[in-house]
């Protein structure tokens, strides 16, 4: 029986997916109508993980690619927007919009 690329993520990285669902990567590789492949599951695999730790504040744990990734997706960078903001700028920006949000629930449920 043949294996799938994210099988065989799941096999070499049980740690990585302590913090990713496996179903939340197969909803991200079904939303792609094209067949992926090992790097494009990796590349999907890599920022789930940094959205993940970003959800949990571990912003420390994240590398810059994942940080500007995550501040792209929540819309403190435009999609290709050019940037000069160093890794602790980007922890930063991601840390203050999650106080942001945190304080705003409070807000909402007062």
């Amino acid at each position: 029986m043949a294996s799938t690329p994210l099988a065989e993520f799941t096999e070499q990285f049980p740690w990585l997916f302590s913090m990713v669902s496996i179903e939340e990567l197969q909803c991200k590789c079904a939303a792609n109508e094209s067949v992926l492949c090992g790097s494009e599951l990796g590349e999907k695999f890599y920022f789930a993980v940094g959205s993940a730790m970003s959800a949990n504040g571990e912003w420390n744990s994240m590398t810059s690619r994942q940080l500007e990734h995550e501040a792209r997706v929540l819309g403190l960078l435009g999609p290709f927007e050019q940037h000069s903001h160093s890794a602790f700028r980007l922890r930063l920006m991601l840390a203050c919009e999650a106080k942001r949000n945190e304080e705003e629930g409070k807000v909402d449920h007062e």
